[in-house]
């Protein structure tokens, strides 16, 4: 019994905290725990098609810097599509700025736990974005158990502070399992959903997604998010261009 004990305490501090090989290819919607080196960041421009969704962000930018030991920076600033009244309005929408601090482990460890406080400024045009400020906060991990597999999760609550017609309470949530098939290509497959407690929404999809790496500077992805939920859009379309800047293993 206490030789069985033994062993397992050992395989535990394995993967807890022995080294693995890291990545920095980020899923289209689950974001890292681990944070961007000082001095390393990338740009993100995107494209979304969700059919029979009213509202969402059309051409997601964000802007991500690792500017200091163990933290990053984001800065998000979409431009969102509005269907309302047979009308259609495509408009910048709200900037979303964002703060990650890793609390333990690292892209080159087994995994990595980071909380995520963010905020939400209605600087977006009136006619597609709503007015009032926001803020959240998440808890991301990442795992690496096997050599060629990722894990990462995003947990996290947000709701407005002001301004607010509706005090909407949103617990989100998002999971990603990414498989280093080759040094170009990697499948992945994500859940992506939220509660909305003031109204009693769930919504959640299913997203197979891949991204292509032709270089250490860019990647190229595409994912097709497959609604679960009556309130979740049936099928979407998501494309992303990454350029990315800075140290070969950008991760901290």
């Amino acid at each position: 019994m206490r030789r069985c004990f033994g062993r397992c305490c050992v395989i535990a501090f394995l993967l807890c905290c022995t080294e693995g090989f890291a990545h920095d290819s980020e899923p289209i919607n689950t974001e890292f725990a681990a944070p961007f080196a000082r001095g390393s960041g990338n740009l993100q421009f995107g494209a979304q098609y969700f059919r029979d969704e009213p509202v969402y962000d059309v051409v997601p930018v964000e802007f991500e810097w690792g500017f200091a030991p163990r933290m990053q920076l984001s800065v998000a600033t979409p431009l969102t599509r509005r269907d309302e009244d047979g009308r259609t309005d495509i408009r910048p929408g709200n900037v979303e700025i964002a703060y990650r601090y890793l609390l333990a482990g690292g892209s080159h460890r087994k995994f990595a736990v980071s909380i995520n406080p963010e905020a939400t400024l209605p600087t977006g045009d009136k006619r597609v974005a709503e007015r009032a400020y926001e803020l959240g906060a998440a808890i991301h991990i990442d795992t690496h158990l096997l050599r060629r597999l990722w894990t990462h999760t995003n947990l996290g609550y947000e709701t407005p502070v002001a301004r607010f017609e509706e005090k909407e309470k949103t617990f989100f949530y998002r999971f990603a399992a990414m498989f280093h098939a080759s040094k170009r290509m990697q499948p992945v497959l994500e859940v992506v959903g939220d509660r909305e407690f003031h109204e009693g929404v769930t919504r959640l999809a299913i997203v197979p997604e891949v991204i292509l790496t032709p270089n250490h500077n860019w990647e190229i992805k595409a994912g097709v998010p497959l609604g679960v939920t009556q309130a979740t859009p049936g099928v979407g379309l998501q494309v992303q261009v990454t350029w990315k800047f800075g140290k070969h293993d950008a991760r901290q």
